[in-house]
């Protein structure tokens, strides 16, 4: 009895080796899960810092040199701007200079017109192209802004109140037709009644206008001559701006060759050093973890090898007398009852009498 029942605690004490034993394989299985887990974040983290803390350099590098280029061709664009201003303003007093003679000729032209209107007792509006177009009509162009002011006083003006007036009956229509001759060629009669200009006052007013547009011709291609030449760069001196604009530029050369010295070296060196920093720092905690991965693994090893062998065990040693199918600690517990009811009992008549093996 005691040779069978101490089989059967063995056999029993085998199964529970067996279920602790896989409960350890499973708790090591998930450790190393976990830490392994753990190192892929511990990797993750390290890249995402070492991408972010490149990426801050390179930024920080180029905002640098960005911010230094754009000072300098600000202070370039602004010595251009001053050197263009004042190549305008010696324009503008070179322009003076060269038609100052014409400016106080038309001054003196115009002093003469009006000292011909007050010797013969004529309003100023005599010296003007709406007087000269409309009563004392002589070129072709006081002839056709002669026909436009009829045009508009006579037709376009007339046209536009009937237009307004659109739903008015035809007297009303007329009626503004008619109003707007009597008031506007009213208005020309009376100037032309009232106003008597001798025919060699007028021509000498003419006269003076004419040589007042002739001068006013004379000014402008003057002045659109210096503008087109270059006598605003061959008459003054730009020396000071250009020599600014000068050292700008070659301080414009010097900020970018220092960029590009400064990516080339952020590129050759400090990208390995970034790195080197962070994953030195990283890898103490990776190495930490690893050495954990590497220790759960070990005793993971050793406890699958301990499982193999209680199975070997199991198989080899008991279930060939009691049955892979009855290798469950109840099962087993059964037999042990049956033993400890019949002292002379075998397991092979255990098994067959409590388990029902045949």
């Amino acid at each position: 009895m005691e040779d069978t029942k101490e089989f059967l605690i063995d056999a029993k004490k085998a199964l529970i080796d067996l279920e602790e034993k896989k409960k350890e394989i499973n708790v090591l299985k998930g450790k190393e899960a976990t830490f392994t887990q753990n190192l892929n974040e511990l990797n993750k983290t390290k890249e995402e810092l070492i991408k972010k803390a490149i990426k801050e350099r390179k930024d920080n590098i180029e905002k640098e040199y960005s911010e230094r280029i754009t000072n300098i061709n600000t202070k370039i664009d602004e010595a251009k701007e001053r050197r263009e201003k004042e190549k305008r303003k010696n324009i503008v007093a070179l322009t003076e200079k060269e038609t100052r003679v014409k400016k106080e000729n038309n001054l003196f032209l115009n002093n003469e017109i009006k000292r011909v209107l007050k010797e013969n007792k004529l309003p100023n509006f005599v010296n003007s192209k709406f007087y000269l177009s409309l009563f004392k009509c002589k070129t072709v162009g006081e002839a056709i802004r002669a026909f436009f002011w009829f045009l508009i006083c006579f037709i376009l003006i007339p046209a536009l109140l009937i237009f307004i007036n659109r739903e008015a009956s035809i007297w009303i229509k007329g009626a503004i037709v008619v109003v707007d001759i009597l008031i506007f060629g009213g208005i020309w009669l009376l100037i032309e009644n009232f106003v008597k200009v001798d025919d060699d006052v007028l021509n000498q007013i003419r006269e003076l206008r004419k040589d007042i547009r002739d001068n006013e011709k004379e000014i402008n291609k003057i002045t659109k001559e210096i503008s087109k030449s270059n006598k605003g760069e061959e008459l003054f001196d730009y020396a000071e701006f250009d020599k600014e604009i000068q050292k700008e530029k070659e301080e414009l050369i010097k900020a970018k060759e220092k960029q590009e010295e400064a990516i080339k070296e952020f590129s050759e060196k400090e990208i390995s050093e970034i790195t080197e920093r962070i994953e030195g720092a990283a890898d103490r905690d990776i190495s930490k973890v690893k050495a954990a991965i590497d220790k759960t693994k070990a005793e993971l090893e050793k406890a699958q090898k301990t499982l193999e062998n209680i199975n070997s065990k199991i198989n080899e040693k008991y279930a060939i007398y009691i049955g892979n199918e009855n290798m469950n600690t109840t099962k087993i517990d059964k037999l042990i009852d049956a033993v400890n009811e019949n002292a002379d009992i075998t397991i092979e008549e255990a098994v067959n009498k409590v388990l029902g093996k045949k």
